[in-house]
């Protein structure tokens, strides 16, 4: 009987050993197969108003991607969508089209960094207020067949006012003379900008 349970204990040991290496094989993985990332290169942009900004598009092309003599293209879409800020007042829709042929691709693959930096402009409104920062939001949208990682694909711009938040409203000399019965023309200066009226 005691033959029989360490012929069983050996069995037992060889197979958890050989069970072991097989996990510890299979643990290793299956390298990723290289892809072709496009996407914003922040979660945020910003600029001030009466700019034109931009949004920061990032294309990387792996080097052991083979591209071979495909006539294969990327198209990638920038549109917006309004927020707090309003396309049309606050800044110029957007809606731009880019795309990039094989030989733009093995152009970037080439490339001592192996990507590029592709910028998208947006033209921001002046007004005469005074108000807080506004933002929109950016979508990316990738149009392809070849095999892509979609990235960062929206992103929040936010737009930073010019003006002032304070308002001075001051007499444009330390003083005045007047006769009586006669008015006496006050002039006022005011520095700044602001939406609503002011009673002084």
């Amino acid at each position: 009987m005691m033959a029989v349970r360490c012929a069983c204990l050996g069995s037992s040991v060889l197979l958890l050993v050989l069970a072991l290496w097989t996990v510890g094989e299979c643990g290793q993985g299956v390298p990723a197969t290289p892809k072709i990332s496009v996407g914003f290169l922040s979660p945020t942009f910003s600029g001030k108003e009466g700019e034109v900004a931009a949004a920061t598009v990032r294309v990387e092309v792996p080097k052991d991607i083979n591209l071979g003599d495909s006539n294969e293209s990327l198209t990638f879409v920038v549109t917006s969508e309004d927020g707090e800020a309003k396309a049309g007042r606050d800044f110029e829709v957007v809606d731009v089209t880019k795309t990039l042929t094989t030989e733009d691709l093995k152009r970037i693959q080439n490339n001592r960094l192996g990507h590029t930096n592709i910028a998208v402009e947006i033209s921001l409104t002046e007004d005469d207020y005074i108000e807080p920062s506004q933002t929109f939001t950016l979508t990316l949208e990738v149009q392809t067949t070849l095999d892509v990682e979609e990235r960062i694909t929206s992103a929040t711009f936010t737009i930073e006012d010019r003006g002032s938040d304070t308002v001075k409203i001051s007499f444009d000399q330390p003083t005045y003379t007047a006769y009586v019965s006669q008015n006496a023309p006050l002039k006022l200066l005011k520095e700044g900008r602001i939406r609503q009226d002011i009673s002084v």
